[in-house]
């Protein structure tokens, strides 16, 4: 297992997040990358409580799962809707 504190990566692509769903320790930070061109992107928790502001291909946003549990979110496109969700699980 990686250390406390490790960054777990996720691609935000054309078909998606890649990959959607991700298992990761307490503690651990997740960072969402944009490779895609063509639309500004942004990442938002399912509750609403937190959000990335908008990001332009090959921007990152990282955030943090201090708390044991299931965290969905979705990757909204700037002005289209959403352009795919995932699922990150802190155990």
């Amino acid at each position: 297992m990686p250390p406390l504190g490790s960054i777990y990566h996720i691609t935000i692509t054309e078909a998606g997040p890649v990959p959607a769903q991700i298992n990761v320790p307490t503690g651990a930070v997740v960072r969402w990358t944009v490779a895609m061109d063509r639309d500004d992107v942004q990442v938002q928790g399912e509750d609403g409580k937190w959000q990335s502001p908008v990001l332009k291909q090959g921007e990152s946003f990282e955030r943090g799962f201090s708390e044991w549990g299931e965290f969905p979110y979705r990757v909204l496109i700037c002005g289209d809707g959403v352009a795919g969700a995932g699922t990150v699980r802190a155990m």
